[in-house]
């Protein structure tokens, strides 16, 4: 989930965590369990003639809690920038990318009652605050977990939590389990005195379970947008630019307050598209090749451990494979660069392009005994140097389609990056200086 976007992954991502020793973590189950939390309302007849929304009914869920609906309405774009990329030779996919094939162009689905336009907080949380079993707690600080002083086969057991609220220490202690589900896990595992001595000894945390691999192998997907204005249609694009103009904004928030169903502030992100590099690019073989060869001699030269190894040969597996989703675009009704400022009345649309795949790995680490203080952060970003590949040779394939039909028809022109900017060196740095974070590294 992200960009208010719902879909699952590939089948192959998720049978790849069996593969690396999770057993019974595959798609098989992923898809149960993810049915099994689903309330799916399908799109109306006149939803799936005009935006192309569609969907599978032997796997989406209907008895679950987790509101699961497309959006009712989405930007007059989308439909021709779908047919666009259809004509680069990308295929268009049917049911919203919930089977397991992620690998085209579709309509997503969004995690919202179509009727309420209310978010998950109503599923999961409301009907059942006031169980005598549940006590959600904000603003608690979570210092590290609390090991039984019995360590039977010299194993540790989680019996309790130490937090922190309003300066004040409390703890927590669990009768049966427990789950470790942060954000920062890293820092509260390596508080807790799991992880490298060698990162924990010199902070004065006394290491109770060597892990070495706890922060590390961190991988983070991060895009970068590119605008276009859009031409002056008669009536005019129905994109979010218009939020911008204070008395137009007022004016649909009052709409959607009084009618929920109707106005800008119902709109979502729609149009998705996962390709393979070879779909995108020329030259991607090349770089594919180039890149085998640099992680063989990295192995080679000891670089490499035997799990990340591991990693990586799915990873080449299957990027050389016309399975791969090594870029995803993602359209915005709205201007979202920053290098060059939008223009008063006018409308834009923005085509982000994701990096899915990266093969540079970061570490998040502790930087102190303070829970209060952050974790050092290292997202090592184009380490490896195909990441950064991968993401240029999006932006070229990103302008190639300002001469492709329909979207050749509905633009005036690329605003940022500027055409002035052309070669690869170039690129590179504006796609550095526009780069975001998906906010979703594992």
């Amino acid at each position: 989930m992200n960009f208010f976007i719902y879909m699952r992954p590939p089948i192959k991502d998720i049978d790849d965590w069996e593969a690396l020793g999770n057993p019974g973590w595959n798609w098989e189950t992923h898809l149960k369990y993810t049915k099994r939390a689903e309330k799916f309302t399908p799109p109306t007849a006149a939803q799936t003639e005009t935006f192309h929304q569609t969907y599978d009914p032997e796997v989406v869920g209907t008895e679950g809690n987790l509101q699961v609906a497309f959006p009712s309405l989405i930007m007059d774009g989308e439909v021709p920038f779908q047919q666009t990329v259809k004509n680069t030779g990308i295929k268009i996919l049917d049911g919203a990318a919930l089977s397991g094939d992620v690998n085209g162009a579709w309509m997503a689905a969004a995690t919202i009652d179509p009727v309420k336009k209310t978010r998950s907080i109503k599923a999961f949380y409301l009907p059942y605050r006031d169980r005598s079993n549940l006590k959600v707690m904000v603003e608690a600080h979570v210092n590290k977990v609390l090991f039984a002083s019995e360590r039977p086969n010299n194993l540790l057991i989680a019996e309790g939590v130490e937090f922190t609220v309003a300066g004040t220490k409390h703890v927590v202690h669990a009768k049966k389990e427990m789950i470790l589900s942060a954000g920062q896990s890293p820092q509260i595992l390596e508080l807790s005195g799991i992880g490298d001595p060698s990162i924990l000894t010199p902070l004065g945390i006394e290491c109770l379970n060597l892990l070495p691999g706890v922060g590390n192998n961190v991988q983070e997907y991060v895009f970068y947008p590119t605008s276009f204005e859009l031409n002056d249609k008669e009536n005019g694009w129905n994109t979010l630019d218009k939020l911008r103009n204070p008395e137009s904004a007022k004016a649909e928030m009052a709409l959607f307050n009084e009618k929920r169903q109707q106005g800008l502030y119902t709109m979502s992100l729609a149009n998705v598209v996962f390709t393979p590099l070879q779909q995108a690019s020329p030259i991607a073989n090349d770089l594919i090749t180039a890149l085998s060869v640099k992680l063989e001699q990295a192995r080679k030269d000891g670089h490499i451990s035997d799990a990340l190894w591991e990693q990586y040969q799915m990873q080449l597996s299957l990027v050389k494979s016309d399975k791969a989703i090594d870029l995803e675009l993602v359209t915005l009704p709205y201007y979202c660069t920053t290098t060059t400022p939008p223009e008063e009345g006018k409308a834009y649309m923005t085509i982000l392009a994701a990096l899915n795949s990266p093969f540079s790995r970061g570490s998040i680490h502790v930087a102190s005994s303070d829970p209060e203080q952050p974790p050092l952060c290292d997202p090592h970003y184009f380490e490896n140097d195909f990441d950064m590949q991968v993401l240029g040779e999006g932006l070229k394939f990103i302008r190639r389609l300002q001469d492709v039909e329909p979207f050749k028809s509905m633009i005036v022109k690329q605003i940022d990056p500027s055409p002035k900017l052309q070669t690869d060196g170039e690129l590179r740095n504006h796609i550095i200086s526009e780069l975001n974070t998906t906010f979703r590294a594992q």
